[in-house]
């Protein structure tokens, strides 16, 4: 390990591609950027070919681009664009208020981190359910406290953004791939028992998984379906009044934490003044 450290020091090692001078053309990711890549791919073709090392087709990336469309929503009231909106109306910058946003929305309800794990729950059942049926699999999962990523959603029971997703899904010819039926397989069977269904998130997990991505590829994806939403944020909140963001008063805090003392501090009239270091008698 040492000899290997000693190799890579003072070089990288890549193969994302260069920028060398004199040269008509670049590489990135194995493809010619002007050659390969300018003006034959879309930007969430390019996108991910970043993130995966694998170049989607056309009707792919067009599908790609619906579904971050579709599923990329406005609402101010969301967390990560609250830190977009407040971090914009402070007068941070784009960038500082955009890395604020992507920080704080990696949560383990909604988010990257949860489609991340929607599309490993889903690889774990598919690949079980070879040996298991779907429901002991569930039943066993359930059993051990494990979270089903994928369903459910904050306030409704319904998530009206699936019937969309899967309407394009169909005339793309997307819906019918092993992981995307598995999705509304597990619905099935927790919808009765736990009054919650399959959300945007597990379906567009299930989808990318279908399409031949990974867990990792997923997450990468969400970080950029939220994007557009928040630049919105950004945007609005930047031309207002610093500081009117959600302005809160002191009667808006609602304390959960210890009573208040009963005894009450000495007052400083009644402390001994020091002078040089040392009390004076």
């Amino acid at each position: 390990k040492v000899g290997a450290l000693k190799k890579m020091r003072g070089h990288i090692y890549t193969s994302t591609g260069d920028t060398f001078k004199g040269r008509k053309d670049f590489w990135y990711m194995g493809y010619r950027q002007f050659g390969d890549l300018t003006g034959r791919v879309s930007y969430m073709q390019h996108f991910m070919l970043s993130v995966s090392g694998r170049k989607i087709s056309r009707k792919q990336g067009e599908f790609l681009d619906l579904m971050s469309v579709m599923t990329n929503y406005g609402d101010p009231r969301l967390w990560m664009h609250q830190s977009a909106a407040a971090a914009a109306n402070l007068g941070c910058s784009t960038a500082q208020s955009f890395v604020a946003a992507l920080a704080s929305i990696e949560g383990e309800r909604l988010g990257p981190l949860a489609g991340e794990a929607a599309a490993k729950l889903y690889e774990e059942v598919l690949a079980r359910s070879r040996q298991e049926s779907v429901p002991d699999i569930l039943e066993d999962k359930v059993r051990r406290g494990e979270t089903l990523y994928g369903y459910g959603r904050p306030l409704v029971q319904t998530d009206e953004r699936v019937p969309v997703v899967m309407g394009w899904a169909r005339r793309y010819g997307f819906d019918k791939g092993p992981h995307t039926r598995l999705a509304f397989e597990i619905e099935r069977w927790v919808k009765p028992k736990k009054e919650i269904v399959l959300n945007a998130g597990g379906l567009v997990s299930a989808l990318l998984l279908d399409l031949g991505f990974r867990p990792r590829h997923v997450h990468a994806y969400w970080c950029v379906g939220f994007a557009g939403a928040m630049q919105a944020m950004i945007w609005e909140q930047s031309q207002r009044e610093p500081g009117t963001f959600l302005p809160m008063a002191v009667e808006d805090i609602e304390y959960v934490g210890r009573p208040p003392r009963g005894a009450r501090l000495a007052s400083r009239a009644k402390r001994e003044p020091r002078r040089g270091g040392a009390r004076e008698k």
